[in-house]
This record gives C-alpha cells, structure tokens and sequence, in this order.
C-alpha cells in the first residue's frame, strides 16, 4: 500500500486520474484510482453519495481489494457438466462475503434443470434479482459455468457460479469400466486425465468369461471402487493415481494388482460372497493410506512397498484363512473370529491383538482365544518387531432368517420361497452395543438341501444393491431395541430402496443373533401336506397325506377358495392336529381350495407355492369336482350349471398352440396364460384376455402382455389348437383358425428417399428405416400403427446406436412422440393413406420433422401392400470410374460395378459441379446395361460430374452422398487444362472459365501464417457442400464472382457448448489459403493479406491466334494476340514463324511493329498505312509488313 500511494503524486501532477498503476501494487492502485474518480462524480454533481458511482461500484466488485471481510470470493471454478445424477444438491460459496451464498440445484435427466438461490448475504443492490436470473439462466441454458459474470457484480456472480460447481461436485456420475466380454483382458486406457469416480465391473454381455480387466495411465481424484459384479475375476492397474479411497467387493485369487500405482486414500476390502481376494502392491507402488480388511483376503507386496496401518476388522470372518505376505509397518488385529497366517516373508514393525486372545509374545508362532474362535500363525516371529494387546473384547454371534417370510406368521398364502435364509455375524462389544455386522456366507451356507449355488444368481443383483445401499453400517452402534424400531418396510427411512425384502431379513438375522435365536427351517419339496384325491360337491371331509416333520405343530389359519392368493376364505373349516383329515361345509363351489397352514412352534417355514399349482405345487391344498360340464361351442366357452366366473377362478392354464409353426419347427414355444403370478398372486394375463367375463365368447383380436408390449394371441389364417384345463372341471380342447382376426402387417421405408425414384442426387444416407407395425381390421381400416423397433433394426450398416441417438432419434421422436404422427393412420384405409398429405407444410405431416413423417406413411404403404421397403447398398456397393480424371477429348468413362447383382441399373441423370440440382442436369449420357461403361458428350467442361442411378425395381437405394465417410455416390472428373492464378486479390484462371471453377470448388483451407508450423493447428477446413449435397454458404460463397475474396466470411467456433460465428479474416493479417478443384490435380496454395480495399481487376485477357502469306515469298507469318477486354491489343508474340531465307527482314518488322501494335483496337490496325512509304510501314520489308498487319486482323476476327 506504502508504494501506492506514490500514484497520489502523479494523479496531482496530471490533473487527472487516468494513470499507470504501481507495478506490484495493483490492486491497491486501482483502489485509489477509483476512489478519485467516485470523488470527481460527487464534485460533478454525478452522484450525491460516496460509493454511488461505477466507479466505488469496481472497488467493491473486485476491481481493488477491500477490508472488513469484503472480497473474499476465490478464482472462477469453469466446469461443463454432463451425465449428472439425478438428485438435488447443496452448495456453499464466498461471493463479496465469506460463505455468502448457498444454492441448491435441481438434476434431472443427468442435466441442470434448476437453481435456487436460497441465501444470499451479498449487497442485493449490486447482485439484483434480474442478475440473478440472467446468471442462472445461462449456467442452465449452457450446461456449464463457463459463463459470463454479471456486470457490477463480479464477485457476487462468481459466488454463485463456484457453489452450483460445489453443490454438483458429488453429483457427477462415475466413470464405469467394464470387463471383457470374452476370454481376453480387457484394457482401458485413461491417457492421463483425471477421474472423480471410477467403478470395475463386469460386463453384461460376459458369456461366463472370468472377468479380467486392466486400467492403466489415469488418476482418480475421489474414489474407486472394484464392484462384486467382478465375482473373483482380475483387475490389474498400472501407473494409477489415486487420490480418494478405494472399496474392492470383487476379485478373487488371481489377484487385484497395483503396479507402478500411488494410493493415497483408505483401502477397503469388503467382499461378501465367493473366493476371497488376493491384493498385491507391486515394488513401484506407494500405499500411504490404510488397508482395512472387512472380509478374508491375501495380502502381498512386493520389494520394500510398505503397508502403514493394515487392520483386520471386527467383521473379519474365518471362512477362509486370512493370509499376509507383506512389510507392514502396524498391524491392528480387531476381530476375534478369524484364521489369520502371517507368512515367512512378512515384516511387521508393530502388532496389536485383542486382549481375549493370548498375550503377545516376542517368539510365539500360534495365538487362540478361549471360545475357538480366532487363530493366528507368525512363520517367523523373530520377523515382528514388537506387540501388545489392547483391543477392546467383543462378543460374536450368529443369526439367520428367511427372506420373503419376515413377517411370519402373519404371510400372505401361496408366499414364493426365497432359496435362501439370511446368515449374519454379529459383533457386539461389552454393552451389547453393535460394533459391525457382516455376512456369513449366506450365498453359500443360506441354501436350502437340494438348491445348487448357481440359483443364488437369481438373488445376487438384491444382494448386491442391499450392499451398495451400506446395509450393514445401518446397525453400527444400535443396541437391540434400536435394530427392533428400524424401519424397514417399503418406503422408510431404514430399508434399501429395490431390496426390501433383504432388508427386512437382514434387520431380523440381526435380531435372531442378539437373542440366540434360530431361523425357520426349510421344508424340502415332498414335506407337505398332500390331498388324497378330488372330491365330490356336498363331500365334507378331505383327506391329507402328512409328511412335514414329526416337529411341525401343524396350525391351520384359513382355507381359501380359487387359484389366487387367498381371496375367498371360507368359513368353518377344521384340521385335525396330525393335519390328515379337514372338515369342510356341504356347500363348496366346484374348484381349487388353498389350504394355509403354519408351524405353531416357528420351528420351520410354510410349504410355499413353487412357481405353479397342481403336481408341482408344494402347498396343501385340494380340489372340488365340479358335477357341471365344461364346452366350446359357435366361439363360446360355456358351463352347464352357467356359473362362468367360477370356471374363471379356477383356471389352471389355457395353452395356445399354432399347429403348422409346431410341426416345422423344432424350438417352437406354444403361448400359455397362466392366471397365477409367482407370488400366487393374479397373474399379468387374466382369462379374459381370451374369453369374454359375461359371454364367454373367444375374442378374435386377443393380445397378450409382455416386455415388448401387447403381442396378438392369433395370426390372421392360422390354425391352432387351445386346450383349456379349469381345476374340478373337464379339459376342453378347442380346434380353432383364425379368420376373423385383425392383419398384423409390418412394413418399412427409408427416411429421406420415400419419393424415390424422384430422388435428388446426392441425398444424405439416413442411416436408418422407419419400421412399423400395421394393425388392419376385416374391412382393410388401420387399428393402429406401432413403432416396430426402427432405432434398433432399422440402422444401417455402419450405422450406430450413438449415432442414431445424436442425428437421427430427435427428429424420429418428433414425429412419433410429439407430433404423434402414428394417430393420424388410424381410422384410414390404403387409398385415405395414400392420399395423406405429407411433405413440408402439408395437412398431415408433422413440423421439423417431413423425411421421418413421409417415411412412416410410405412404411405403412409397403406394410398393407405387404412389399418391402428398399434395401440399403454398403459402402463399397456402387459404381466406380476407373480411371476417375479423364481428359477433355475422351468420350468414353470406364465404371467398376460393385452394386449387387440383382440391382437394376436405371441412369437418372447426369449433374455438372458439385451441388445437388437438377437444373444442371446434362443429355447426351448413354449409360450401358451393366453398369460398366458411361458414354458422354464431347463438348463437356472440365469438372465434377455425379450420375446419378437409381434401381429400376426399387428393391436398393440408390448410392448416397456422405460427407464423413467417403464418397459413396457414382461419379467422374474431366480434368481441366486452364492454370490458376491469384492477381490483385482475385482468383483467377487462364481460360477466363471462372464461373466454372467456382462451380467444382471441393475444399478450401484457411490458415493463419502466423501459426504455420504449429504442432496440431490444421487451419479451418470450410466445404462448398452441405450434408445434403446442397450449397454450403460458407464454402460457396468464400470467393465473389469475380474472384475476390468474400471479409464476411465467418469462421465457427463453439463457445460454452454451443455454435458461433466470428469474421474468419482480420484485416492487415496475412493468411495462407489452400483451394482444391475438381480437374485440377493439386492443390492451388497462394497468400494472402486481408485487406478491404480492393485493388481493380486485373483486365481480362483473351487469347487469340492469325496468319497471312508474305507475297512473292513462300512462307506465312504466324502472330498470338493478347488482347483486353477492351479488346485492344495487350502483345504481340511471334507464333513459330518459318521466314526460311526472309529471316532478316522478318526480324526487322517484329522489332518495329509488335510494339507499335500494342493498346490499338481492330479499326486503328485496319487503319494502319503500310503501303510502300506509308506511315507505318517497315521500310525495305513492304510485303511483310503487310503481311503482319493481315494475321493480326485475322486473329481478331478468329
């Protein structure tokens, strides 16, 4: 500040306060200077108050630094922000304050969706509402926060925009790395950027491979987690960095490896089902962080890598052996449950045991505890160099519960079994207070006899979510009466969300272990109770066979009455207590009666419903005969006694099956409705899907729900057989064809050429079909049109998801979503269709988006008229010109035919220079039949020429234009013979054929001279053509007719995510421009200053050619006129004159005329006198100064 205030001086000295701030002092000098001038306002009469000027204004918002706890906001944090996740987010930040602004931000969609400005302890008259909105509008409308701050409010501003950047910092999705899909690793190169997260997993499309990945070359700045998805297979990571903590759930023996690696955060290794996990440090690698083992692992490092702190956690199990091979600098042994091998090779500088074990000792090699429970073995004691034993006792127990059945005894019938109980660990220290809770085995010892380990797959994804949910850490430090009042249900603040009925079990295994209690046993398959045989309407006894175990105090809660879980109990029924004879009422319906019994002494689970009734089924139930009769008459389901709904209720399965499909094909599945969901619940597809509820009449038209949707039941002209199986009823089987049912049709069309074969050249590639499915009625009237998987059967070859969801998807859902173009078929017939007005501005298209709206109304065409749509060419199908330059003078372009060979050649059209119109179409091309050879007219100028082809039976597309992937379509180029020129800041050319050069322009190059040899700089590359083939205004409109060049041209440049434009040339600097033309064969380079004064023209020169004979001597002479366009004369240039023995006096008239001859227009040579003595003759040469004056007049008339 000292050194400041000498600008006092020399804002004294000059009078006024515009002078140069002290270097070093910055700030401090703007300071003064502002505050003068907020001084000079006042005395101006500007303002009434100190502090009211822009200037005061600048001070307070960073122009100068402030005291008081003022301009405190930090560096601007520029972020773009993509694949966010969804959730709200709070933010802090310094604006002018310290901590004066909090927001909270809103992501949906994986987007900034909104920002709430919820304190703001800032001046608000600086940092205004308005401003506020315009900030955030432009954070949100750009997805980033490399946006502007707002005027006079600098600091404000940045406070917000560095507590939305604060606020999403945990809001960035993590960075997934998959595994390989096959047998080998998989290898993913990070090419030294920086991740927040990072997760390893498996990937989906595995095939049973042992996952095997390999990370190398990246840092990871929060975390990084190995997921149990990786089952036991390899991760491997060299030359990583990672600065957060690392969580590994999956890997097995063959090893998480770290090489070359630093890890500077918490090593965690926690996984809970399968091999343990082997973890090596490589001698490269630098662990400064702790490694805590929450389940049994292998710990290796290699050379003198040293471990810190390694802990074994409470929740450390013994099943399998804990081995450490490893230099560790403190050891902390917390479990008392655990078989731990400390190897030979190992060097510990410090042990600390748990003081229920034996005491340390300098030489002892084995230590237990009381109970049994815990084991350790040091190879090589003398390698420890000191230990104690100081951890705390603990008390270990065990419990298990079965999962679905938690809320035993109160379970709702037919209750799906889950396969498997629950197994915890529970580790609990001297006041019964939870210190951890870990799994025990229960993927392997939780399985019921007779259920392979491959069926815990089927459960494993809950597991999993349970783990990702930290389900243990919710009992960490609860006693017993807090794990009974957590809650669980769907819903509460305990369970984890998609994992409700583990958590439930978990919470009750945690319960079961505290108090010693066991879980419910399992029932095997044939312990159950089993009805002896149907019985007969009005019989009140039924009789069971018995064979739970002896164990099972058999209790009866209720009997319920048709297929579905319990909805009809009935009332008065009884069960004798060995559970073989059930009295029930005279009264009973025909049908199913569920009978829901449970063990009285919670000794063993419920015989459950497995996934169907009837032989299969493992819970007690038994069946009413019906004395009724069952039918299928004139497309009706009828019952004698006319109780249908009964007939309903007690469907067991209806099973469809196409006759012709089941004969020819091997595979073929028939379609069954089974009215009973897996839980015995009512299934997805009810009886009257196929049956009417009130008539029974067979519905024609039926559909059957599923994943893809509502799926026909009956094809259109099919035979097929339906067997319908109702207990207590007779099966009723049903010959059936379907002639009254609706057409299913499909159909498809390209996007873009659904005029063809009125195609324009050059047409863009749509990379995709639009596929529909056609819903027709008997009287040919549209139903409904569906979406018939167009953005994944409908790509073209080459054509991928991504690229499908960036170009094309959005206009696709335009049409379909939006605009819901698929309503505005139904009702129509094939003529209403046709006659749909569909192209730009039409009645029926939808706006911004005609080529996918006309695609879809030519898909149904094709659909109702069952025809194909074209199919499309690969990229090396078409026809190619061979050679592809040709000369002026040949007639003749020789093509390589590689379209297939059933396209039927059909020549459109021949187009000069490179833009998409027809207008330029040229006669005179004969293209033969086989596509090999074009014939083309003689008087062609040089250039680029598209033929276009289509096939004749429509069954192909025709060749595309494609901007990115090469040229596509067929074409050919004459090569040009003329030279280009730059003069007086014009393009120019030798056959003055301008125009035709600026119509084959293919590239130009801009660059600034300045950065020639600039390692990456390219230039900026502007094409004539547009993705369509048509004109690119950038391109062509970069050189003006007369060949100057164009200062308005733009150059593109994306800014905050988004397109802009600038002037491409600043004038008085020098660039070098690159032009590419069709029949030139290289590049025309020249250089050029930006200038906006134009130079004239140069004059336009034509060249033209005459002779005439020198009288009494045998020869002609021979002249080359360059004439203006002014048409007088430029030069005069002998043109291979033979003057044989009249040499001499030739000579003597060149040298006389020529340049006499110059700057005189045809009528001033005509008046020339070169009669003997005239005034112009070449005294002593008369006849061939004559002669002279006879060529150039015929050169002019030439």
């Amino acid at each position: 500040m000292d050194s400041a205030k000498n600008i006092i001086q020399d804002i004294k000295r000059k009078q006024k306060a515009e002078v140069e701030v002290i270097s070093g002092a910055t700030y401090s000098s703007n300071g003064i200077i502002n505050a003068t001038k907020d001084a000079l306002e006042q005395a101006k009469g500007k303002t009434t108050k100190p502090g009211q000027s822009e200037y005061a204004r600048k001070n307070m918002d960073g122009g100068a630094s402030s005291a008081g706890g003022g301009g405190t906001a930090g560096a601007k944090q520029e972020t773009d922000f993509t694949d966010l996740k969804d959730g709200e987010y709070e933010g802090t930040a310094s604006g002018y304050y310290t901590n004066s602004i909090k927001v909270k931000v809103t992501v949906s969609g994986g987007k900034i969706t909104k920002i709430e400005l919820t304190e703001n302890k800032d001046d608000r008259e600086y940092f205004t509402k308005e401003k506020e909105e315009k900030l955030i509008k432009s954070i949100i409308d750009n997805q980033s926060t490399k946006v502007d701050t707002m005027s006079g409010a600098t600091y404000s501003s940045r406070g917000v925009i560095n507590a939305v950047v604060n606020a999403l910092s945990g809001a960035k999705s993590a960075l997934s790395i998959l595994s390989n899909d096959g047998s080998t690793e998989k290898l993913f190169d990070g090419e030294n950027k920086t991740q927040e997260i990072v997760e390893i997993e498996r990937a989906r499309n595995n095939n049973g491979a042992t996952p095997n990945v390999k990370v190398q070359n990246m840092t990871i700045s929060k975390k990084l987690t190995i997921k149990d998805s990786m089952r036991d297979g390899t991760v491997t990571f060299e030359n990583v960095t990672v600065n957060g903590d690392i969580l590994i759930q999956g890997g097995g023996d063959n090893s998480i490896k770290f090489s070359n690696c630093t890890l500077k955060g918490t090593i965690t290794v926690d996984k809970q089902i399968r091999q343990r996990v082997n973890v090596v440090f490589d001698q490269d690698t630098k662990v400064s962080g702790k490694l805590v083992l929450k389940t049994p692992a292998r710990v290796n490092t290699e050379g003198n890598t040293l471990i810190p702190n390694l802990e074994l956690s409470t929740s450390l199990g013994n099943n399998h052996q804990t081995v450490i091979n490893a230099n560790v600098r403190n050891l902390d042994i917390k479990t008392i449950n655990a078989n731990i091998l400390i190897d030979e090779n190992s060097k510990v500088n410090s042990i600390n045991l748990p003081n229920s074990v034996e005491q340390y000792g300098n030489n002892k090699t084995t230590y237990t505890n009381q109970d049994g429970t815990f084991n350790l073995e040091i190879k090589k004691p003398e390698n420890i160099n000191k230990g104690s034993n100081t951890n705390p006792s603990m008390r270990v127990v065990y419990g298990y519960s079965n999962v679905d059945q938690v809320k035993y005894p109160s379970v709702a019938p037919f209750i799906h079994p889950p396969f498997y109980d629950m197994r915890v660990k529970v580790v609990l220290d001297s006041s019964n207070r939870i210190i951890s809770v870990s799994n025990d085995e229960t993927g392997v010892k939780g399985l019921p006899e007779g259920v392979s380990p491959e069926s815990w797959s089927r459960h494993e994804r809950y597991w999993n979510r349970m783990i990702a949910g930290n389900i243990f850490d919710k009992f960490t430090g609860k006693t017993l009466v807090q794990v009974k009042a957590m809650q669980m249900d769907k819903g509460q603040p305990d369970v984890v969300t998609g994992a409700t009925a583990n958590s439930l079990a978990m919470k009750q295994a945690v319960i079961n272990a505290i108090e010693g209690k066991k879980g419910r046993a399992f029932l095997t398959s044939t312990q159950t109770l089993k009805a002896v045989s149907e019985v007969q309407q009005g019989v009140t006894t039924v009789n069971f066979t018995n064979t739970l175990p002896n164990d099972f105090k058999v209790k009866l809660l209720s009997v319920a009455h048709t297929v579905y879980n319990g909805e009809q109990v009935i009332q008065s029924a009884t069960l004798s207590k060995d559970g073989t004879v059930l009295i029930i009422p005279n009264n009973l319906k025909a049908g199913h009666y569920y009978v829901n019994i449970l063990d009285d002494s919670n000794s063993y689970r419920s015989p459950d419903f497995e996934g169907g009734v009837g032989e299969n089924g493992h819970y007690p139930y038994f069946v009413v005969k019906s004395n009724a009769t069952l039918s299928f008459a004139d497309d009706k389901l009828t019952v004698s006694d006319g109780d249908l709904k009964n007939v309903y209720d007690n469907i067991e399965h209806i099973i469809i099956t196409d006759v012709q499909e089941k004969a020819s094909n091997p595979k073929y599945r028939a379609t069954e409705i089974e009215p009973i969901g897996h839980h015995g619940i009512k299934g997805r597809t009810p009886v009257t899907v196929l049956f009417d509820e009130n008539t029974g009449e067979l519905k024609h038209n039926a559909k059957i729900s599923g994943r893809g949707g509502d799926t026909p039941i009956f094809k259109y002209g099919k035979q097929y057989k339906i067997e319908v199986e109702a207990f207590g009823y007779n099966k009723v089987e049903i010959d059936y064809v379907a002639n009254k049912t609706n057409k299913i049709l499909t159909g498809d069309a390209n996007v873009d050429q659904v005029k063809y074969p009125f195609v324009d050249p050059f047409i863009h590639p749509p990379f995709f079909n639009a596929r529909v499915i056609v819903e027709l009625d008997s009287d040919g009237k549209i139903i409904s049109v569906k979406d018939n998987k167009t953005g994944e059967e409908g790509l073209a070859p080459g054509g991928s998801k991504d690229l499908w969801n960036r170009r094309n998807k959005p206009y696709w859902d335009k049409a379909v979503i939006e605009g819901k173009v698929f309503n505005k078929f139904v009702g129509k017939t094939l003529a209403e269709v046709e006659a749909m007005q569909m192209d730009t501005g039409g009645a029926d298209v939808v706006s911004g988006a005609t080529a996918n709206s006309l695609a879809v109304k030519q898909a149904v065409i094709n659909a109702i008229n069952e025809k194909n749509g074209k199919l499309f060419l690969k990229s090396d199908q078409t026809l190619s010109a061979n050679p592809l330059m040709i000369n002026k003078t040949t007639s003749e372009v020789m093509l390589t035919n590689t379209l297939p060979s059933d396209f039927d050649i059909q020549l459109i059209g021949v187009i000069g220079g490179v833009y998409n119109t027809t207008t330029s179409s040229i006669l005179g091309f004969n293209l033969e039949a086989d596509g090999t050879k074009l014939t083309i007219p003689d008087n062609l100028k040089a250039g680029h020429y598209y033929i276009n082809i289509i096939d004749r039976n429509q069954k192909y597309r025709s060749p595309d234009f494609e901007s990115r992937s090469g040229i596509h379509y067929p074409y050919f180029v004459i090569k040009n013979d003329a030279t280009l020129g730059f003069t007086n800041s014009r393009l120019t050319v030798s056959d003055n054929d301008l125009e035709n050069v600026l119509k084959n322009i293919k590239e130009i190059v801009v660059k600034d001279k300045s950065r020639l040899g600039e390692v990456g700089y390219e230039g900026e590359e502007l094409e004539t053509v547009g993705h369509h083939g048509t004109v690119d205004e950038d391109g062509a409109n970069f050189f003006n007719k007369d060949g100057s060049i164009n200062l308005d041209t733009k150059s593109w440049i994306r800014v905050n995510g988004k397109w802009e434009t600038r002037p491409m040339f600043e004038i008085g600097k020098e660039y070098q421009i690159e032009v590419d033309v069709w029949g030139f064969e290289n590049k025309f380079i020249f250089d050029y200053t930006a200038s906006n004064i134009l130079p004239p023209p140069a004059p336009l020169l034509v060249e033209k050619f005459g002779e005439a004979k020198v009288q009494r001597y045998n020869y002609s002479v021979k002249v080359k006129l360059t004439l203006n366009s002014e048409n007088k004369i430029v030069s005069v240039e002998d043109n291979n004159t033979e003057p044989r023995s009249n040499k001499r006096y030739w000579n003597k008239v060149k040298n006389r005329l020529f340049n006499k001859l110059a700057d005189k227009t045809l009528e001033e040579i005509k008046a020339m006198n070169v009669e003997r003595r005239g005034a112009d003759v070449v005294s002593g040469a008369t006849y061939t100064s004559k002669a002279l004056k006879q060529a150039v007049i015929n050169a002019f008339n030439n």
